[in-house]
């Protein structure tokens, strides 16, 4: 079951006033917050030079059954220092086809980390934007249980579908069942058109109560966008599943509006959440022609 949410804030003018109130019964000691460590270094790119020492975009999940931390980040450990260049427009820093950008990092006590670059499907390479999570094994009688194992899904993107665009991207997801150690090839989630390309998905698992009806079924929420359309037009958020592990995925469901252009400001994937009843949803920042 998804449900659609549109998120919209409404400021109100109000006046800053303070009020003092004398409680009636003795104020209840606050009990302490946890304890926090110093922060530890995930990324594996310690002295490297501009461009190859930067990662954004993170994404973590935890294995409930080994505690392991598994996480993911576009990092571009793998492409060249930026040459520069006075050609106005230009990038310095480009992306060289067929280098992957989707870094992955694992660690049993999220102190010391280890990682690599999560590999393409065949003829693509990842293409960052990582979303990850965590779910039950299919086990042999085909129901889904933590005591059969842990299985990490990394959803990223996958480039490029047409090697005469530069923007054509599809969403595919990659598996782990040993907290990362290892990578399946990713299954593409979205057959995209050429002249179209996916951005900003994010995964999410039915992983927390046995008894929901969709128990191991793994969402994926994502934007198409137009890469052939004039400004920001035809932006499109989908939700596709699968049920059998991300082996195959369902056709997509389109959960946003018919399209929307530059002039009115162009909506953007958000988040997904999976309740305990099975329950999806989907939430995103959404613009509209207010005449």
């Amino acid at each position: 079951m998804l449900k659609r949410r549109l998120l919209s804030i409404a400021v109100l003018p109000i006046a800053v006033a303070v009020a003092l109130i004398q409680p009636i019964t003795p104020a209840l000691a606050r009990p302490s917050g946890p304890s926090v460590s110093g922060n530890n270094l995930v990324d594996q790119d310690h002295g490297l030079s501009f461009s190859s020492n930067k990662q954004n975009e993170t994404s973590i999940t935890r294995d409930p059954v080994t505690g392991f931390l598994v996480a993911g980040a576009n990092d571009e450990i793998h492409e060249g220092p930026c040459p520069g260049t006075t050609v106005p427009g230009a990038s310095p820093c480009p992306f060289v086809r067929g280098v992957g950008v989707s870094g992955y990092y694992r660690s049993s006590d999220g102190i010391s980390w280890t990682g690599g670059i999560l590999p393409g499907s065949p003829g693509r390479s990842s293409g960052g934007d990582p979303s990850l999570d965590n779910g039950p094994v299919r086990c042999p009688d085909g129901h889904f249980r933590y005591s059969c194992g842990t299985v990490i899904y990394y959803a990223n993107l996958e480039d490029p579908v047409n090697p005469d665009l530069h923007f054509s991207e599809a969403t595919g997801v990659a598996r782990s069942f040993d907290d990362g150690a290892s990578w399946q090839t990713p299954v593409e989630v979205s057959s995209v058109s050429k002249a179209n390309f996916d951005d900003h998905e994010w995964l999410a698992v039915d992983n927390k109560n046995p008894n929901s009806p969709f128990y191991g079924r793994v969402y994926v929420f994502w934007a198409v966008f137009c890469a052939s359309c004039a400004g920001n037009g035809n932006v499109k958020l989908f939700v596709a599943h699968s049920s059998d592990g991300a082996l195959t995925w369902s056709n997509p469901v389109q959960v946003s509006g018919a399209n929307n252009n530059i002039g009115q400001g162009f909506r953007e994937t958000g988040q997904m959440a999976v309740a305990s009843d099975g329950t999806v949803e989907a939430f995103w920042s959404e613009n509209e022609d207010t005449t």
